[in-house]
């Protein structure tokens, strides 16, 4: 009888030893991928810019959206290179692909992007999500400031 009753409750304890360990295993949790990666995760195709021109010193703002072209899109390769299509321009020309670099700065607010024979230009990063880019750039051009609003999904 004590035979049974510890081969039983040897049976028993191993069964539970079994469960818990099935029961307090957790899933890998995945890291959130960091801003290179989520920026580096694909082609961004444009969805929407926005222009904006206001004089220096005040005055009215003009804003217009821009149209973009089914073949447009920018690549961010990781760690440092891009390429982009940049296309539909209105003179009849065929789409340009630009190619050069891009970093980001450590507080991950500044996207730099330096084109090949060109200079670098800086956009800020106003979001950034798995489906969506947003970016800003500000140029002035004598007494005319322009803001440009491009919106980039995957």
């Amino acid at each position: 009888m004590y035979y049974i009753f510890s081969r039983a409750s040897g049976v028993a304890l191993w069964c539970l030893l079994i469960f818990g360990s099935l029961c307090s295993c957790k899933k890998d949790e995945q890291q959130p991928a960091s801003t290179k990666e989520l920026l580096a995760a694909g082609k961004w195709l444009p969805v929407l810019l926005t222009a904006e021109s206001t004089p220096v010193g005040g005055g009215t703002t003009t804003v217009m959206n821009v149209d973009f072209c089914a073949e447009e899109y920018i690549k961010l390769d990781y760690p440092d290179t891009f390429s982009a299509l940049d296309g539909c321009l209105d003179n009849g020309e065929p789409p340009r692909t630009l190619t050069g670099t891009w970093s980001l700065s450590a507080d991950e607010k500044k996207l730099t992007f330096t084109q090949t024979g060109s200079p670098p230009a800086d956009f800020r990063v106003d979001g950034l999500t798995k489906e969506q880019l947003k970016i800003s750039f500000e140029q002035r051009s004598g007494n005319i400031m322009r803001r440009y609003f491009y919106t980039y999904k995957h």
